[in-house]
């Protein structure tokens, strides 16, 4: 999540750092053939590039995902480092918000069985290594010591589960951010890309067609960071959608394990003592006075 988060950043900045000398220059920028004031559009890098897109902007005719990445010079490059950390963090999202990850409902199952015949050490000892939020919780819970209360077990248990869950909404959340960061990038596209157009315009010749390619142009970044972060909040909201009950099915198998704990914990207790005391009677290590 860090390194699309961080990809996106660079590309920002790759778009953003240029962009007020890209402006001035636009003005002065001439097409080589009719020697005319030519619009650039946002954040152009080779003067000589836009021309064949300028012609297919003044017919009529659609850009394919090229060409409109050309149109947006250095922000179309942004707009693409935003898309590539989207779809990375869109991935591992989804990857981690699973729900058979965030609650396995067979190792409740298993955990559950094994605490109904007195096995807690063994329950316990079975969730290590098992990375999801109900193993964490219940393992934070089912190792506290054996006289804990049911509200300890209880505050144990939701402190871990409130923690992990806050760690899968906020990396959800990460794809609102950057579907924010993408609009805010298409508009200081557009922006610098209409100053460019409009610069062009102050000349003393100027062709009007060409005024409209740069603006048509300028607009590209716009429709790109609006489309990223549709496509962002649309899996914000599938996502959430997907975990929130997952969430909740492990909080409600959270307190069946506490509940379930402390309705056997005098008998647990007394299991557990006398195998300690028979494993220290093999062992030789308590006189014969004080054997149970």
């Amino acid at each position: 999540m860090r390194a699309a988060c961080h990809a996106a950043l660079v590309a920002v900045l790759v778009a953003a750092a240029p962009s007020a000398a890209l402006a001035q220059d636009a003005g002065r920028a001439g097409d080589e053939r009719s020697g005319l004031p030519r619009p650039a559009g946002p954040g152009v890098a080779h003067p000589t590039g836009p021309d064949e897109i300028d012609a297919r902007i003044i017919r009529g005719a659609p850009l394919s995902l090229p060409e409109a990445l050309r149109a947006a010079g250095r922000f179309g490059l942004a707009m693409l480092g935003i898309s590539v950390a989207l779809v990375a963090l869109a991935i591992f999202a989804t990857l981690r918000s699973r729900p058979g990850l965030v609650f396995p409902r067979q190792l409740h199952e298993r955990t559950l069985s094994r605490i109904a015949t007195g096995q807690v050490a063994g329950a316990r000892a079975s969730l290590d290594g098992i990375e999801s939020l109900y193993a964490r919780a219940a393992r934070a819970a089912l190792s506290l010591p054996p006289g804990a209360s049911a509200e300890e077990l209880r505050a144990a248990a939701r402190s871990c589960g409130e923690r992990d869950a806050g760690v899968l909404r906020r990396r959800l959340a990460s794809l609102v951010h950057l579907g924010v960061v993408a609009v805010l990038v298409g508009l200081l596209g557009t922006l610098v890309g209409m100053q460019a157009a409009f610069g062009s315009a102050a000349g003393e010749e100027f062709l009007p067609v060409l005024v409209y390619a740069g603006i048509f142009k300028a607009l590209v970044t716009s429709i790109m960071g609006v489309g990223l972060a549709i496509v962002a909040v649309a899996a914000y909201y599938a996502l959430s959608a997907r975990l929130e009950p997952a969430l909740a099915e492990a909080g409600c198998a959270l307190d069946d394990l506490v509940s379930t704990v402390r309705h056997l914990k005098p008998s647990v207790n007394m299991i557990e003592h006398l195998e300690a005391a028979g494993e220290q009677v093999v062992a030789g290590t308590v006189p014969p006075e004080e054997r149970p």
